[in-house]
């Protein structure tokens, strides 16, 4: 479906850098390029749903990592960024502060079953302090 020249939702296939894959599905600008609600794809694995702006990862959104880790929160500029939980492999979460890409502040880390573990702090994405929950 069309509107005042663009079209409302779109599906397309990019190759990027001469050798990555993506697959992107959802609203698109009229300049084309994913705004809105969608989601997007690679060859490497990596996957992504939830808010965009001009082609990018920029809201609230959900990516799932080729190692099957996962990240549920906000992202700017297709980075990770401000509040956000980090679902590890074992399925325990840290729970914290992005920016731009990097932990920062902040977090809690968690078991899988929601029992809070111990307090993190992160300063330009390196733990400097932790302290245990008790």
């Amino acid at each position: 479906m069309w509107k005042y020249g663009v079209p409302l939702n779109a599906k397309c296939c990019l190759k990027y850098k001469q050798q990555n894959w993506w697959e992107c599905e959802g609203q698109v600008d009229k300049k084309y390029k994913l705004s809105g609600i969608g989601k997007w794809s690679s060859d490497s694995g990596l996957k992504y749903k939830g808010q965009l702006k001009n082609g990018s990862s920029h809201g609230f959104g959900e990516a799932v990592f080729p190692n099957g880790s996962k990240f549920e929160g906000f992202w700017k500029k297709q980075n990770m960024h401000g509040h956000g939980k980090y679902f590890y492999l074992d399925g325990s979460y840290e729970e914290g502060e992005y920016k731009d890409g990097i932990k920062q502040g902040e977090s809690k880390y968690f078991t899988k079953e929601g029992q809070l573990i111990e307090f993190r702090i992160y300063e330009n994405g390196k733990l400097i302090k932790k302290f245990a929950s008790n």
